[in-house]
């Protein structure tokens, strides 16, 4: 797999197969290690293990929440990168065929977005906006039928992501 995790504000993980892959095509070591330094300039670590055990009637808040945290990482690594949008779609396309096709079902049940939604968002927003997050939370409220006080409660957290 090609992925990496932020153990503290000093510390990044990358895996092996990732890091093998710099010389065949750096793009997605790039823009995982870009995703990776975000979440250490947002002091993101460490909040996921926490929420995935939080089963509560807010399970739909917090991965929200995680949602927002994850696809604030993979916009601003494509923004910091300065990619194209033909490299940003090629390197997701890569990483959703390392991930053997993960999708929204099961991507948004662990709090994270589908590549294949990444692509879609990323091909009309350049920036992690409001306009961005609205995008976002709607097709995560509309895929997993968040009920209505729910959403107000997911729109509470636009706040944070500021």
């Amino acid at each position: 797999m090609f992925t990496g995790r932020v153990e503290d504000e000093s510390t990044i993980y990358l895996t092996d197969s990732l890091i093998s892959n710099y010389y065949v095509d750096p793009l997605p070591f790039r823009y995982v290690l870009g995703h990776e330094l975000v979440h250490i300039k947002y002091n993101d670590f460490g909040k996921r293990i926490v929420w995935l055990g939080f089963k509560t009637v807010f399970s739909n808040v917090k991965r929200a929440e995680s949602l927002l945290i994850e696809t604030r990482a993979d916009m601003l690594s494509y923004k910091y990168n300065d990619f194209s949008f033909v490299e940003v779609k090629g390197v997701l396309t890569t990483l959703k065929k390392n991930e053997k096709g993960k999708e929204k079902s099961r991507t948004y049940k662990q709090g994270y977005p589908s590549r294949s939604l990444l692509i879609e968002a990323m091909r009309e927003y350049k920036d992690f906006s409001p306009e961005f997050i609205d995008y976002i939370l709607e097709d995560f409220c509309s895929f997993q039928n968040v009920f209505k006080n729910t959403r107000n409660k997911i729109n509470d957290l636009k706040k944070q992501f500021k």
